[in-house]
């Protein structure tokens, strides 16, 4: 993380997003796509618990804080799967995307600036002060949080298609 202000060039806020359209479209994908990964983390709670869907979801929906969602699940894959390889790689996946959903949220709650230093690139600041610095974020930077919510998402959907032939269960909508 570097010194904010990263130069002696000011760092504009307002509008920065719309300086940097294809930009703002990836984090609009990364919001998206991680909504669509948290829809997937329902379903998997629905098969492990075998209930409705709809049911599982509000649980989920219910719990603020990510960790604990994440805690939940997994102690009842623990006490639900019987295979401990189907255990493991649903552990392993649901591990994945809790760390996809970190990037996430940096990306979904940071604060958005744009300087001349800067160009073609977002400039990510944690506080409205910026005493904690600041990123630097690029296409390629964007792409991987993509690519890693897309990967671990896939990794999940293919673990709990396995788990509900396990448990004979599938959830309805």
């Amino acid at each position: 993380m570097g010194i904010f202000p990263p130069t002696d060039q000011p760092v504009r806020f307002d509008g920065a997003l719309e300086q940097r359209p294809a930009l703002a479209a990836l984090i609009g994908r990364i919001v998206a796509d991680w909504a669509n990964a948290e829809m997937l983390l329902a379903i998997a709670f629905a098969i492990l618990l075998q209930v409705d869907a709809r049911i599982a979801f509000r649980i989920l929906d219910a719990i603020y804080a990510k960790d604990q969602k994440f805690r939940q699940i997994t102690a009842v894959a623990y006490a639900k799967i019987t295979n401990q390889d189907l255990v493991a790689r649903m552990q392993l996946a649901l591990r994945g995307l809790k760390e996809a959903g970190k990037l996430r949220d940096r990306v979904a709650h940071g604060r958005w600036g744009i300087s001349g230093a800067y160009p073609n690139v977002l400039l990510w600041i944690r506080s409205t002060a910026g005493e904690d610095g600041f990123e630097v974020y690029d296409e390629p930077k964007l792409h991987s949080i993509i690519d890693l919510i897309a990967e671990s998402a896939a990794a999940l959907h293919k673990v709990t298609i396995e788990t509900g032939q396990e448990l004979g269960s599938i959830p309805s909508f």
